[in-house]
């Protein structure tokens, strides 16, 4: 797979990919992707209940690890 997708990417590159390739992590789409699954993440651990009945039912310096940890999972 990895040989066919590295020839597909010599034959027919991705714009805005590194090298136009499909296996690349360096890509502003890429980036702009990961931004909003990270804001989209954090904004569910702050409106979702299970994590405020996790906020009140705990104490303080183990909920804000749990928030912290919600948020980037």
């Amino acid at each position: 797979m990895h040989a066919l997708l590295t020839t597909a990417s010599r034959i027919t590159p991705v714009p805005g990919n590194k090298d136009g390739s499909y296996l690349t992590m360096r890509s502003k789409n890429g980036l702009i992707f990961g931004v909003i699954n990270l804001v989209g993440n954090f904004a569910t651990v702050f409106n979702d209940q299970a994590y405020w009945q996790r906020a009140i039912a705990s104490r303080p310096a183990t909920c804000v690890k749990a928030y912290l940890l919600g948020g980037l999972a």
